[in-house]
């Protein structure tokens, strides 16, 4: 009886997810570690895309599985760090289905060991950020594209139509990109499909977004806040035009795409890519020991259309799936926005798929090599991960989002925040691109964001966040001669470059940071007026001091 139980699939499947999870949790920061994790979190508690509660254009569904996790977890924090890992975990599981519905199921297994173990994705599921769930819809919204090319069930474009809604719902990026893929699949079913589809999409994305639009005032609300999209930019981010930001989008794309996986996983993609350039019908051959068949074999017949013979289903089907999940996000990230090391998560399924098709042929080759390789990668991305430096060859090699990534940025704003708690708080003014952490761990500063400044070089500022004992404040088209409270003794520069402050040195210090860089602190006398302009704080000297 005992073995019967152990024989289950679902016994297996329990066992895997709790190996996963004790995987993750290790690793888990009890701090969060970047700016956008405190949007969410906040937002768990009060949604609200005016005070980036999260930041526009809003996640609804992201935000209300997390506080499906808080009602459980009762931290905002860890609520959303399970939510990232178990998407993780479901992540590998719909990699594992595609990938067996193309290659087989050992290369579908392989394709998850494969991801599971990748640095980035391993990071990515220990932080309070969406991109695990950008990944998990990504891969499930593909299995459905590719059932419904292949007349798999009279449901499944309507289960891909509402997969595409709900995507849109979590994250509006991501249907944007995956769109193209879905409606490839529906025509395929045809044009009714693609038509009745395309509603049901746009239906379930309404419905989903109404709660963070009734959440944010109304559509007028929601309308404002999308107004101001970049509300808070990066000090000192480079502003280039024309062919100059389209290169530099697309090599950061480029950058992106080959740090989200592994050296030795490229080099089975190729492999795999090679393989299946070189022999079309690839996916039809034996694997261990079973004949994969094609899930067209059975010649559904479906609305009517004409499916078509498999071979030719495999050959139109089976590249073209991979470039319609990948160059939409590539197009649209060279010509607006180049992501992220989380975001371009959304287009790295496919190279996932082709490094298991790579270990697949390995294997069907030559078995003892195959496997040797594929473990040797496994065993390498976890050592990566788990045990590595962040630049285990150097700095003349790439930097890795590892565990000690985790450390040393938990690490980091820790003891920033641990910094500015040994000013008093009276007469302290802070200036903050990363002010959530002050509000949330320090809500008795008088916070700032840097001002915005209008892009077209008047001089005039066109918007600053005020943090005051907690809550958030958004100043439009504030006047400069008000942005710096005159009781102001102390200005402390909490993230930006000393090179923002313009004042006599004897008035400029260090504090002192464990493990950090010191933050820049400016001492200012009785009577001195200091005066945000475009390139920073000046301080008008009384005549009356002596610097």
């Amino acid at each position: 009886m005992r073995s019967e139980v152990l024989r289950r699939p679902a016994f297996l499947s329990l066992a895997a997810l709790a190996l996963y999870l004790l995987s993750r949790v290790p690793f888990f920061p009890d701090y969060p570690i970047s700016f956008d994790a405190l949007n969410y979190m906040r937002a768990l508690e009060h949604m609200d895309v005016r005070l980036h509660q999260p930041q526009p254009p809003g996640y609804p569904l992201y935000i209300l599985l997390g506080r499906a996790f808080l009602w459980v977890s009762g931290d905002p924090h860890r609520a959303l760090l399970w939510l990232s890992a178990l998407s993780g975990a479901l992540a590998g599981w719909a990699l594992y289905a595609l990938g067996k519905c193309i290659y087989g199921q050992r290369a579908g297994l392989l394709a998850a060991f494969f991801l599971l173990s990748a640095p980035t994705v391993w990071f990515q599921s220990e932080v309070a950020a969406p991109y695990t769930l950008d990944l998990l819809a990504s891969i499930g919204i593909a299995l459905l594209a590719w059932e419904t090319m292949q007349g798999e069930g009279k449901a499944t474009p309507w289960l891909l139509s509402a997969a595409l809604g709900l995507s849109g719902a979590f994250r509006p990026q991501t249907m944007v990109f995956l769109a193209p893929l879905a409606a490839f699949a529906l025509w395929k079913r045809g044009f009714r499909t693609l038509l009745g589809g395309g509603l049901v999409a746009g239906a379930v994305f309404t419905l989903g977004f109404v709660p963070i639009v009734t959440a944010s005032g109304g559509w007028e609300g929601y309308r404002s806040a999308l107004g101001h999209i970049t509300e808070i930019p990066a000090w000192g981010q480079a502003r280039l035009e024309g062919g100059s930001r389209l290169l530099r989008n697309a090599l950061i794309v480029l950058r992106l795409t080959f740090g989200a996986m592994s050296e030795p996983l490229w080099l089975l993609a190729l492999l795999g890519a090679a393989a299946t350039l070189r022999r079309p019908h690839a996916a039809h051959h034996r694997t261990s020991g079973t004949h994969v068949l094609h899930p067209h074999a059975a010649h559904h017949r479906t609305s009517g259309t004409h499916v078509p013979h498999p071979h030719t289903a495999h050959r139109t089907s089976h590249s073209l799936v991979f470039l319609l999940w990948v160059l939409p996000a590539w197009g649209v990230y060279v010509l607006l926005w180049p992501g992220n090391r989380g975001t371009i998560l959304v287009s790295m399924a496919p190279f996932y798929l082709l490094a298991a098709w790579g270990a697949e042929r390995l294997i069907q080759r030559r078995a003892a090599l195959g496997w040797a390789v594929s473990l040797a990668v496994v065993i390498w991305q976890v050592a990566l991960f788990a045990f590595l430096p962040q630049q285990p060859f150097g700095e003349a090699w790439r930097r890795y989002d590892n565990a000690e990534t985790i450390r040393w940025k938990e690490a980091y704003y820790r003891n920033r925040i641990e910094a500015v708690s040994r000013l008093p708080a009276e007469g302290t003014l802070v200036y903050a691109v990363e002010f959530r952490h002050l509000q949330t761990y320090l809500p008795q500063y008088h916070t700032f964001s840097p001002p915005i400044f209008d892009p077209q070089g008047s001089g005039r500022a066109v918007a600053i966040v005020e943090i005051r004992e907690g809550e958030q404040i958004v100043h439009r088209d504030p006047a400069l001669e008000t942005l710096i409270p005159p009781e102001t003794r102390r200005i402390l520069l909490f993230d930006l470059p000393a090179e923002a402050l313009h004042a006599p040195p004897a008035w400029v210090s260090s504090l002192p940071v464990s493990d950090a860089p010191p933050l820049v602190l400016l001492t200012l006398p009785q009577n001195a007026r200091p005066r945000w302009q475009a390139d920073g704080i000046w301080v008008e000297v009384p005549s009356s001091v002596t610097p």
